[in-house]
C-alpha cells in the first residue's frame, strides 16, 4: 500500500515530467511553426464577434478559424464553389492632424494636406483613427479546403475512464458544485467553471471529459475567490493537478501542449509545485475513495443476485 510520502513524491515527480515535456513542446519547430501560422488568425472585436456568431449560427456553421478569401490563399487553401462569406465590419482608417481635421494624402509627395488650416503634413504628424466602417467578408475554415493547418492536440481518445468520471461527479455533489454537461458550440472550448458552477463538452471523449473536469475542479478549489491571481498561472495550477491526476489513474494528458500555449515554461511550472501536488493528493485520495465504495456497492449486489 503507498504511503502519504511516496505518493506526494510521486505527484511531484510527474509535475517535473509535465514541466519538462512542456519546454521540449515550445523547442519543438512543429510548435514554432504552429504559432507562426496561428498569429496571422485575426482577434475581432466584441461587435465583429457577436455578427460572425449570428451570422454563421444562420448558416449553420460552428466557427473556428476565419479568414479572407485572399488570405485563405496564401494558405495554400482556397474557399469551396458556393460557400458565402461571413458578413463583419472593417474600419475605414483615415489620417488626422492634431486639432482632428481631417487630412488629404497628396499621391504625388506622398504628404497629408489639411483643408482647414491650408498645412502638409508627414507621417509623424499625423494620427490614424476610424472614419466610417464598411461591410466585409471572411470564411471558415470548414468552408475552405487545401493544405492542412498544423493542429495542436489536446483532446485525448479513450472511453476508460468512466469510474474516475463517476467518482468525479460525487465528489461535485458532495462539495455543492453544480456539474451540468451541455454541447457548447464554441470551438476549442472542453469545459469552463462559473463560480460553483463547472460545465463540460458533452461531445468530447470520456477520458478527454475526466481530464476536463478535474481541471474545471481545481480551477474551483483554487481559484474562486482569488480573481488578482495572473490567468497564466491559474491554468498552471488547474492543468498540471490534471496532468498529475490522470497520470496516477493512466489515463493519457495532453497538459504540456494545453500549457505551451499558455507560454508556460519549467521554471513557471515548478513554482506552483506545493500547491500543485496538495491539490492532486487530495483529489487521488477523494477519487479513490469513491472507487472502493463504487466496489463496495458492486459486491452488495453481487452477493443480492447469488442469494436470490
Amino acid at each position: 500500500m503507498q504511503t502519504p510520502h511516496e505518493l506526494e513524491t510521486q505527484i511531484k515527480n510527474t509535475i517535473k515530467q509535465l514541466a519538462e515535456l512542456t519546454d521540449k513542446t515550445k523547442a519543438s519547430a512543429f510548435f514554432k511553426n504552429y504559432l507562426t501560422i496561428m498569429s496571422r488568425f485575426h482577434k475581432y472585436s466584441m461587435h465583429n464577434q457577436m455578427l460572425i456568431l449570428i451570422h454563421a449560427l444562420s448558416m449553420k456553421i460552428n466557427p473556428t478559424k476565419l479568414m479572407g478569401f485572399q488570405q485563405w490563399n496564401s494558405f495554400e487553401r482556397k474557399v469551396k464553389r458556393g460557400q458565402k462569406g461571413i458578413a463583419i465590419l472593417i474600419p475605414i482608417i483615415s489620417k488626422y492632424d492634431k486639432f482632428l481635421h481631417r487630412l488629404k494624402r497628396n499621391p504625388d509627395t506622398r504628404l497629408y494636406f489639411c483643408d482647414t488650416c491650408k498645412k502638409y503634413y508627414g507621417d509623424n504628424f499625423t494620427t490614424e483613427l476610424a472614419s466610417g466602417f464598411k461591410a466585409g467578408y471572411v470564411f471558415d475554415i470548414s468552408q475552405t479546403e487545401g493544405k492542412p493547418l498544423p493542429e495542436i492536440e489536446i483532446t485525448v481518445d479513450g472511453e476508460n475512464s468512466i469510474h474516475i468520471l463517476n467518482a468525479l461527479e460525487k465528489f461535485c455533489e458532495k462539495n455543492r458544485i453544480i456539474l451540468q454537461y451541455k454541447q457548447l458550440g464554441i470551438a476549442n472550448l472542453y469545459g469552463y467553471t462559473s463560480g460553483d458552477k463547472i460545465v463540460i463538452s458533452e461531445t468530447d471523449t470520456t477520458d478527454t471529459k475526466t481530464a476536463t473536469l478535474i481541471h474545471e475542479i481545481a480551477h474551483n478549489l483554487l481559484h474562486k475567490e482569488n480573481h488578482e491571481m495572473p490567468k497564466q498561472q491559474r491554468e498552471i495550477q488547474a492543468e498540471a493537478v490534471s496532468f498529475a491526476v490522470c497520470n496516477y489513474f493512466g489515463i493519457e494528458s495532453k497538459g504540456f501542449n494545453y500549457l505551451a500555449l499558455y507560454d508556460a515554461d519549467y521554471k513557471k511550472i515548478m513554482e506552483n509545485l506545493e500547491v500543485v501536488s496538495g491539490t492532486s493528493k487530495m483529489l487521488i485520495n477523494n477519487i479513490k475513495k469513491g472507487l472502493i465504495k463504487e466496489t463496495e456497492i458492486g459486491k452488495e449486489e453481487q452477493e443480492m443476485a447469488v442469494e436470490v
